[in-house]
């Protein structure tokens, strides 16, 4: 099961305790979930159900101002995808937020904010980004527009060698997916590279070079044959030449 994870790294998600008193609590945990057993009277099971969700919500509120999430749309946005039980649960709620076209931008932004804070990779954010991306071509586009913000600045603060792998294996579930073109990166230029930059890279392609091999020929069978990708192809061959196929040839004679 994918779920949803703090940005430390624990997962944010009900707990096994919580489905053991489901006699006498109930699924507080879904909207709308009636519950009419013993125990406790009304007035005090409500008490304790507003209490559980509102320390909930009020770790994730401290957690949005944590991460610099300082408007009333970035909060409710934040703690939709962080406090989520999963990326459908996530989606489904994001698609009631009812967003505008402008507002909805920040959706994707925020996600890959939350993704990138990881401690380490958690595939619950390339599934909702998928989701999202296969929703509104809006979503497909925002992300198009922060994956060339990051290229563009490579050594932004918060941009540790953990976020750009984490960011690396997002795109790359994205791209094997087919949410997401390899023509992505066509505004990379593969012949001068910074340590960041080399390392999403190499980390973006090995994940990419180990789908199955349908996959793998649908991704670059995409950017195959457009004269306005010739140089993206060439990039990334020299990319493969200069350091993925070397670190690869490396690792095997290392084993013999």
């Amino acid at each position: 099961k994918i779920t949803a994870s703090r940005a430390g790294g624990n997962e944010l998600q009900v707990g096994f305790a919580d489905f053991l008193s489901i006699p006498e609590k109930g699924r507080w945990w879904l909207t709308g979930a009636a519950w009419a057993g013993g125990g406790k009277n009304k007035r005090g099971q409500q008490q304790d159900v507003e209490k559980d969700a509102g320390d909930g919500e009020s770790h994730l509120l401290d957690l949005a101002g944590e991460m610099r999430m300082n408007t009333s749309l970035r909060k409710n946005v934040f703690c939709v995808i962080m406090g989520a039980t999963d990326y459908l649960d996530a989606y489904s709620k994001l698609i009631k937020l009812r967003l505008t076209s402008v507002q909805s931008r920040e959706v994707v932004r925020i996600l890959v904010n939350c993704c990138g804070s990881e401690q380490a990779y958690n595939p619950y954010y390339g599934y909702l980004a998928q989701k999202l991306c296969q929703h509104d071509r809006t979503h497909k586009f925002t992300c198009q527009l922060t994956y060339w913000d990051l290229f563009k600045d490579w050594s932004k603060e918060g941009n540790t060698m953990r976020c750009i792998t984490n960011l690396a294996l997002l795109l790359a579930h994205l791209i094997t997916h087919f949410s997401v073109s390899l023509s992505v990166l066509k505004v990379v230029e593969f012949n001068n590279l910074e340590e960041n930059a080399i390392v999403f890279f190499y980390s973006l392609f090995r994940k990419i070079l180990g789908a199955k091999d349908a996959t793998l020929v649908s991704v670059f069978e995409r950017i195959a044959y457009s004269l306005d990708l010739e140089d993206l192809r060439d990039g990334i061959w020299y990319f493969f030449h200069q350091y993925l196929l070397v670190k690869s040839t490396a690792e095997a004679k290392s084993k013999e």
